[in-house]
């Protein structure tokens, strides 16, 4: 009976769920055929919210050299010939650029939900793609290409047949390789993790345009790349813009002008040319690697809206002396306490990051002449103001530690220091109350009240806090005497001037407020499709579960066997378990067996195993509690009745302790089904990727991930439900 009205429950549940998504009528809904109508509507106010010199946001995704990659070498930069081309057009506007890095297949939803002004990333015009966005002209025309192993060489469209082809999920290839019969097609977002999969043998081939194909042979010698005939794959690659959006005209019209008078071909030409050509191009005198601590702006800081860009007014001293000087520059990020021991170490050629000259620096280091003088200030709370040196008696102060400023707080007597490696830890710590003060320098305590308004800063006296920054090298370097030279120059040109003027300007800047554009009609014909992620859930979180239960039962079994070796090694398995990130433990399961153990670990059973073993590492703990909790007369009587230890231990003890522990045990399932969905991350094909499918083909972001997100929460308080029959079973006996 009671099975009979729980089953009844969930599939009431589960109608209501779909009727929610695909009924036409509610307020939010609407049919899949007006869904573009109402995208462009909402498109169609999201001009950007500048004036001239204002600041436009370029959407991107970072993977694709050279159109645009991250520079692993500079830890972020965003480097590529949309970068460059977007760049001069800007300049040209009048605009700022910012970037704003996401996977390929949330770009079009970006530009709808008005969090890019416009989008650059090797986007090609597609019909599909015109009903929802405007595209500029044309800037660059690909052709697309096999790359295969020099191994398993395939060199046309015929020898795919019957083999697995990688795509890169929402580009033009993918639409092409989705026209090709006979081919098993592994959808992934990033070329990287295409690349990966190529060489590790989960895909036999991957199809992607020229530049990129040699982009990737040139780093892979065992690849090869072999070209598809013209007529399959030419395409012309545009800009992005929002339906009507004002940009789209005055792009035009620079493009145009780029073309006629050759800047555009120069820049094709750049990051086009042969190895030969790049070498001419590259620094004369090699590569030196400059160490800073990026998160004190207006110096330097990492841009996150492009997620790892570098970018401040010593980034640009760094690169105008190192151009002058015949350097290609790179950039080392760490925390500002590290960066003398970098130099020291020689992980660095130079340091530039707001770093004043003190006496006990330079026993360690060499430093150029100074190239700004700063000065102090106290930032706090406007409800809670400090004005003086003399106020911080008593009060928290936070300063970052290994500055400047936190020597100079050291000398201040009767408050109570707390020292944080980042400047945005100390903004938080105050913001929340945790510090009364931060004791900052004038240039970043502008840009913290000016994104801050329930801030305050406060000047400290000039005698107590004046200091020049000046950039570091390690003792004896050849590095100091033209940097000396270089910097002198820029003094007397006054571009040291107008690189401090670009980043210590005064910016008022508007933010448009986020609409809330969802529109569930579109996921009419898509329900079932991504209902059918929940089988591959449930599997992974049930072979989890079991795996980490069996594994768990044996780990508590160890722990309390009074067999040293055997104890020794379950504490330092739960510990290594339990000590590293499960995303961490994921992905070296996934891409390190095939590579030590020459394996080919499937998704699925990678993910599965991953999340046993760290499940075992907690319910190991878990499950010694339990037996633990089992009264000792049980075993007592069992021995006194001579019960063999094994007996007794599985058909005695553990029945008790999992009863005592399945509160516990029911949770550990819960977070393994939430946390499942990480496993979308390396292509298993279960709700979250499912979803990921669905947004790239319908160009929308948030209504596939919210409807996973409530496939999720239903599936959780079904497995609540069944534990709670369970418990209540379990319990008659009571």
């Amino acid at each position: 009976m009671r099975k009979t009205i729980f089953l009844k429950m969930f599939y009431t549940l589960l109608i209501a769920v779909v009727a929610v998504v695909t009924l036409p009528g509610l307020p939010f809904g609407g049919s899949k055929d007006t869904a573009p109508q109402q995208a462009s509507a909402s498109a169609a106010d999201s001009s950007p919210n500048t004036g001239e010199k204002g600041t436009i946001v370029m959407g991107t995704s970072p993977d694709y050299p050279p159109y645009e990659n991250v520079d692993a070498k500079s830890n972020g930069e965003i480097v590529g010939m949309d970068i460059d081309i977007a760049k001069a057009i800007a300049a040209k506007l009048g605009y700022k650029l910012e970037f704003a890095p996401m996977d390929f297949n949330g770009l079009i939803a970006a530009l709808q939900t008005k969090r890019v002004d416009f989008v650059m990333s090797a986007m090609s015009v597609t019909e599909e793609r015109k009903q929802n966005v405007d595209f500029s002209s044309t800037y660059y025309v690909a052709r697309n290409t096999i790359v295969s192993r020099e191994s398993e060489p395939i060199d046309n469209i015929e020898e795919l047949s019957g083999k697995i082809v990688g795509t890169q999920l929402g580009s033009t290839q993918d639409e092409f390789a989705e026209t090709l019969e006979g081919v098993e097609l592994k959808k992934l977002n990033r070329i990287p993790d295409l690349i990966q999969e190529l060489k590790t043998g989960r895909i036999n081939a991957a199809i992607v345009e020229d530049a990129v194909a040699v982009e990737m042979v040139a780093s892979n010698p065992d690849l090869k790349v072999s070209y598809l005939p013209a007529g399959s794959s030419e395409d012309g690659y545009a800009i992005a813009f929002p339906k009507d959006s004002e940009l789209l005209a005055s792009f035009n019209e620079a493009l145009e002008e780029m073309k006629a008078n050759g800047q555009l071909e120069e820049i094709t030409k750049k990051w086009f040319a042969s190895e030969d050509a790049s070498e001419e191009t590259a620094a004369d005198k090699g590569t030196i690697v400059m160490g800073t601590s990026p998160d004190y702006p207006p110096y330097e800081n990492v841009d996150a809206k492009n997620n790892g860009e570098i970018v401040g007014m010593d980034i640009d001293i760094a690169k105008s002396i190192a151009a002058e000087l015949g350097y290609k520059l790179e950039i080392a990020p760490m925390d500002f306490n590290g960066l003398i021991a970098a130099l020291q170490t020689n992980r660095v050629d130079f340091v530039m990051s707001a770093m004043s000259v003190t006496e006990e620096r330079k026993q360690n280091v060499d430093f150029s002449s100074t190239y700004y003088v700063a000065r102090n200030t106290i930032v706090s709370r406007e409800s809670e103001p400090i004005n003086t040196i003399e106020e911080l008696a008593g009060k928290i102060v936070g300063t970052q530690l290994g500055s400047t400023q936190d020597e100079f707080a050291e000398t201040l007597e009767g408050l109570e220091l707390k020292k944080l490696n980042r400047i945005p830890d100390l903004i938080q710590e105050l913001k929340t109350g945790r510090v009364n003060a931060v004791i900052v320098e004038d240039a970043v305590a502008v840009e913290m009240v000016a994104s801050n308004p329930d801030l305050k800063v406060s000047y400290l006296p000039a005698g107590s806090s004046e200091d020049g920054y000046a950039i570091a090298f390690p003792k004896g370097s050849e590095l100091v005497a033209p940097f000396n030279e270089v910097l002198e120059k820029m003094k007397a040109s006054g571009q040291i001037e107008e690189i401090t003027e670009k980043w210590f300007a005064t910016e008022e800047t508007t933010k448009d407020k986020p609409f809330l554009n969802l529109n569930f009609g579109i996921l009419k014909g898509y329900v079932p499709y991504i209902l059918k992620g929940i089988y591959v859930t449930l599997l992974f979180t049930l072979v989890s579960a079991a795996f980490g239960f069996i594994l768990g039962t044996i780990l508590s079994l160890f722990k309390i066997s009074g067999i040293k070796p055997l104890e020794w090694f379950a504490t330092a398995y739960t510990s290594v378990f339990r000590g590293t990130p499960l995303l961490l433990q994921l992905f070296l399961i996934y891409y390190a067996t095939p590579q030590v153990f020459d394996y080919d670990i499937s998704p699925l059973m990678a993910a599965g195993l991953a999340f046993g073993l760290n499940s075992a590492a907690y319910l190991s703990e878990t499950i010694r509690g339990g037996i633990m909790a089992v009264d000792k007369g049980q075993r007592e009587a069992a021995e006194a009745l001579g019960i063999p230890y094994w007996t007794m231990m599985f058909r005695i003890i553990l029945p008790q302790a999992v009863r005592t522990i399945l509160p516990a045990l029911v949770n550990e399932c819960v977070a393994l089904l939430k946390e499942s969905s990480l496993v979308s991350v390396i292509g298993v094909m279960d709700i979250m990727r499912r979803a990921n499918v669905v947004q790239a083909t319908e160009f929308r972001a948030l209504e596939a991930l919210l409807f996973a997100g409530l496939i999720y929460y239903v599936l959780v308080l079904i497995l609540t439900s069944f534990a709670r029959l369970l418990e209540r079973r379990l319990r008659r006996s009571d």
